[in-house]
C-alpha cells in the first residue's frame, strides 16, 4: 500500500492489513475500549478545538482583507491595528475542558482516504485536512492526522505499525483517559 494510497503509505510493505487490525483490536479489548468510543472522544476534542479556532478567527477577521491572486502561491493580507490588537488578546493555545491542549495544522488539501479507490467511502470525511497534537494535563502528548478518527471508527484501522502517521491505540486511549490503565511492569500490546 505504500506509495499507492499515500506518499508514506498507510501500511508497510511487509504488513498485512488483517494482522494489523486484529492486533489493534486486541489492544483495545485489553483496555475495555471500543473503536467507536475512541473515535468519539478524539472527535470531541478536535471538534471543540476547531470551534475555538473558528470563533477566534471570526472575532479578528472583520478588519482583515485578504486578496488571492491568480498565482495560488501568492497570498497577501492587510490588517488593521484593531485586528492586530485583538490577535494579541487571543489565547495562543486551544484548550478543551481544561484537560487538553490542542495544536492544529490546517492544510488546503485533505489526506487521501485509502478505500476511495475501490468506492468504499460515501461519507464526508471529518478532519481530513488537519494534523493535530494533543497534550493532556499529565503531560502525555500524541500527534496524528485528522483522518485517523474516521479510520478508527469506520475501518478499525490506526495505520500500519511502521507508518509515519500511525496512532497507537493504547497511547491514544491513555491520552484521552479512556479504558483501564496499563499497570506498571505490564507490557501493553503495541
Amino acid at each position: 500500500m505504500a506509495g499507492r494510497a499515500a506518499e508514506d503509505g498507510f501500511l508497510g510493505r511487509d504488513e498485512r492489513l488483517a494482522d494489523v487490525i486484529a492486533a489493534d483490536a486486541e489492544s483495545l479489548a485489553r483496555l475495555g475500549v471500543t473503536h467507536e468510543q475512541l473515535a468519539d472522544a478524539l472527535d470531541y476534542v478536535l471538534d471543540s478545538a476547531i470551534a475555538q479556532q473558528y470563533d477566534a478567527f471570526v472575532r479578528i477577521r472583520k478588519p482583515i482583507w485578504v486578496q488571492l491572486t491568480d498565482d495560488v502561491d501568492e497570498l497577501r493580507a492587510e490588517e488593521s491595528e484593531a485586528a492586530r490588537a485583538r490577535m494579541k488578546d487571543e489565547p495562543a493555545a486551544l484548550k478543551v475542558d481544561d484537560r487538553y491542549r490542542v495544536d492544529i495544522a490546517q492544510y488546503l488539501g485533505s489526506q487521501h482516504y485509502p478505500w476511495w479507490a475501490i468506492g468504499e467511502c460515501t461519507v464526508e470525511l471529518k478532519h481530513a485536512s488537519i494534523d493535530w497534537t494533543i497534550t493532556n494535563t499529565s503531560g502525555a502528548q500524541l500527534s496524528g492526522p485528522g483522518l485517523i478518527s474516521h479510520l478508527i471508527r469506520s475501518d478499525h484501522f490506526f495505520e500500519g505499525r511502521t507508518g509515519r502517521y500511525r496512532v497507537k491505540p493504547i497511547e491514544l486511549a491513555q491520552l484521552l483517559e479512556l479504558g483501564k490503565p496499563v499497570r506498571a511492569g505490564e507490557r501493553p500490546l503495541p
